[in-house]
């Protein structure tokens, strides 16, 4: 083989680690960087959902007293604007399950909130005339808590599930990295190993043949000098070795 190609080859095997690993790196961090984006994505979607579901209950709760009070028109409207809040996000929390044990949570929020749903004729239909407040902190009330903690439940569900996650992405993004070291550490390792090779088939073949030739130009020691790689520096030994002889044949017959 040629000296230039194999060098050439050299370099060429280098730049296709490097490829290879970057290629892979990019990959790994691609990988990671959309699983994260969705994890993130649907875990921040039912956390802002719990988050509304709460705020609804809240001024549910706030228009029941007010019912229970007599403020028949603004309670009404308070209560099924928030109804219909809470809804529409309890639709959102039951289109983004992606965790273990997120679907029985959501269910039971669902069950409790018709539950609690159930207890609202009483004040709506005024039909409460006396004891209102006693009434509603022994039913209303409690049913109201009990929701608030399965809603709380769900959103520290998900609060641990991105924090879980934000462990697992940190682990990958480390192993996405550990291509490119491995490249580096490779890249280094085949370097020194190029070099020891151009120093035993280029350099060290050059020194000798130089050193062979001041020998024979002062001393006439021969050349005599044979390299098998089969490339420019071993014709150009044997090139040299003819010269030599033809140059000693030359001044033997003088």
């Amino acid at each position: 083989m040629k000296l230039r190609l194999k060098i050439l080859g050299g370099f060429l095997l280098l730049a296709l680690m490097l490829l290879i690993a970057s290629a892979w790196s990019v990959m790994e961090v691609r990988s990671f960087g959309t699983t994260l984006q969705d994890v993130l994505e649907n875990n921040y979607k039912s956390i802002v959902a719990a988050k509304s579901m709460k705020e609804a209950l809240e001024q549910e709760d706030s228009a029941l007293l007010l019912l229970l009070l007599g403020n028949e028109i603004r309670g009404l409207r308070i209560l099924y604007a928030a109804d219909s809040l809470f809804y529409n996000n309890l639709e959102i929390a039951k289109s983004n399950i992606t965790i273990t044990g997120e679907a029985q949570l959501i269910n039971s929020i669902n069950v409790k909130y018709s539950d609690y749903k159930k207890l609202w004729d009483y004040p709506i239909n005024n039909e409460m005339k006396q004891n209102k407040l006693d009434w509603y902190f022994q039913n209303i009330h409690q049913s109201f808590l009990d929701l608030m903690v399965s809603i709380d439940d769900l959103t520290s569900l998900n609060d641990n599930q991105l924090y879980s996650t934000a462990l697992q992405n940190s682990e990958r993004s480390r192993r996405a990295l550990m291509p490119g070291v491995i490249a580096l550490i490779a890249a280094v390792v085949f370097a020194f190993l190029f070099n020891y090779f151009i120093n035993l088939y280029v350099v060290n073949p050059i020194l000798e043949i130089t050193k062979r030739i001041n020998k024979f130009m002062k001393e006439r020691v021969p050349f005599d000098y044979q390299i098998d790689t089969k490339d420019e520096i071993s014709k150009l030994a044997d090139t040299l070795n003819i010269l030599c002889s033809h140059l000693i044949a030359d001044e033997t017959q003088k």
